[in-house]
């Protein structure tokens, strides 16, 4: 378009304009203006150095106090051949009217993965959890079409995700997509990714974080511990002492075989088990037995039969 290719850089400024940056036209007092303003330096720094690789001239990048606390990064260009040549790449620019170019639709697959990550760049993030633990990729938008456009975009390249509609304080609807699981966050990483070294150092944590908590990466030791003791603890205090999460490791026990209902079964009945089968039978139900005593609701109530031990119909306050 007027000479310009559309190129992973022009890519990457337009998926940038869709999200932080801005375009500002005033043909009655002749201001032509698209900016990006941004906390990061490192964003800032390769917005601009995508701007003089499309149109060979180097801008400043402007540092400046917001409430005195606050250092924000800008760039600004003022010149109209260049803002207009945006703008005619963005022809549906703007809040609630963003809208994905067809350029960009039709694109390859490489084009695509620039404009994704000056969008994530931009509008995206990544969600942790507490302990660092990845939770999610997410973008957000005030453009239904806009977010429906980059989902497109990202089911692509491979990566499904999924919509949520929140509303703003002022009650107007915003639009977020989110990407969950490894797998996802992994492809993501490999597929789009971000510029912005904050960013993509919590990506790579969370990544890196959530593959432990997997099968994935057990260690001999891990492994060694699951099997001493999968018989006496639970997978709770497992879990804890070796640093993983429940899911992981009720996921290997079951992997490796270790049954815990079928040792549970073998284990022959304690004295102390048998003392609190004879003094609670009456009063309590299996299920309460059941986890006083370690068993199944199954091998509590044929452990009573076998004791000669009956319920007991009459209300009583141990009863539950």
């Amino acid at each position: 378009m007027d000479g310009y290719k559309l190129d992973t850089d022009l890519a990457y400024v337009l998926g940038t304009l869709a999200g932080d940056g801005c375009i500002y036209i005033r043909k009655d007092i002749c201001k032509y203006v698209a900016a990006l303003c941004v906390t990061d330096y490192d964003f800032a720094k390769k917005f601009r150095d995508c701007i003089f690789k499309i149109f060979g001239v180097k801008y400043r990048i402007r540092r400046k106090l917001v409430d005195g606390l606050k250092t924000m990064y800008g760039v600004t260009i003022t010149r109209k051949k260049f803002v207009l040549l945006l703008r005619k790449w963005m022809p549906d620019y703007g809040n609630y009217e963003f809208r994905i170019p067809e350029e960009i639709i039709k694109a390859n697959n490489t084009i695509k993965k620039y404009f994704l990550r000056g969008y994530f760049d931009s509008d995206g993030g990544v969600e942790l959890f507490k302990d660092g633990k990845f939770r999610t990729v997410s973008a957000v938008s005030i453009s239904k079409e806009g977010m429906r456009g980059v989902r497109a975009l990202l089911n692509s390249l491979g990566i499904s995700t999924s919509m949520y509609v929140g509303k703003t304080k002022v009650g107007r609807p915003f639009y977020r997509c989110k990407i969950f699981g490894l797998e996802k966050a992994k492809r993501f990483r490999k597929k789009v990714g971000f510029s912005i070294k904050r960013k993509e150092e919590a990506l790579h944590l969370g990544i890196k974080t959530l593959e432990k908590t997997f099968v994935a990466g057990w260690n001999r030791h891990e492994t060694r511990f699951l099997k001493d003791n999968y018989t006496t603890l639970k997978d709770e205090e497992i879990a804890k002492k070796i640093g993983r999460t429940r899911f992981a490791v009720r996921t290997k026990r079951k992997k490796l075989g270790l049954n815990k209902s079928f040792v549970n079964a073998m284990r022959a009945w304690s004295v102390k088990e048998e003392k609190i089968m004879r003094e609670f039978y009456a009063v309590k139900s299996n299920a309460a037995l059941a986890k006083l005593t370690g068993k199944s609701k199954k091998q509590v109530e044929s452990k009573g039969f076998r004791m000669g031990l009956k319920k007991s119909y009459r209300k009583s306050p141990n009863l539950k």
